[in-house]
């Protein structure tokens, strides 16, 4: 082969492969069904997405993929739908030992519903020392466990969660 076939082979091989990532995060950003965590890191370095309930009221969640259970903070159970489930659990953290409720609600974000088991447990300390340290409320953590029940994925180079 001469060199200048193997050039143009090369080329032909980029250009190709070019073309495909260039097509794959139009597709990424293109997606209707990915959650932006974007502005929360801009402002905090903390990945966290709001979702509502089916009243309208915002909750903040924390992107915890080293956490297998999702939390949220018994105080919010006061203003959301939910139903308790007929079992309870001991968590050990750093704060120690603390007993917690599963209970299951409702989210939605944009057009999306996601049905939720998260373990109901007195995080208030937690979320209010976070909020005076980066200024965002939390009211709950995302664990591992919802990822992978919905198929979502972080992208940390977008800055967005997205169903794979």
């Amino acid at each position: 082969m001469t060199g200048a076939l193997i050039t143009l082979i090369l080329a032909m091989v980029v250009g190709g492969a070019t073309a495909l990532l260039v097509n794959y995060i139009k597709e990424i950003r293109s997606r209707k069904d990915k959650m932006s965590f974007k502005e929360s890191m801009d402002l905090t370095e903390l990945p966290v997405v709001t979702f509502y309930t089916k009243d309208n009221k915002k909750l903040n969640f924390l992107l915890d993929t080293g956490s297998n259970t999702s939390y949220i903070n018994e105080k919010e159970l006061e203003h959301i739908e939910h139903e308790k489930l007929p079992y309870a659990s001991t968590v050990l953290g750093l704060g120690g030992q603390r007993d917690c409720q599963f209970i299951k609600t409702d989210f939605y974000y944009k057009d999306y519903k996601f049905e939720c088991t998260l373990q109901s447990i007195n995080l208030s300390d937690t979320f209010e020392q976070i909020k005076r340290e980066s200024g965002v409320s939390i009211h709950g953590i995302l664990g591992s466990r919802f990822f992978a029940q919905y198929k979502y994925v972080l992208d940390f180079n977008e800055l967005i969660a997205y169903r794979k």
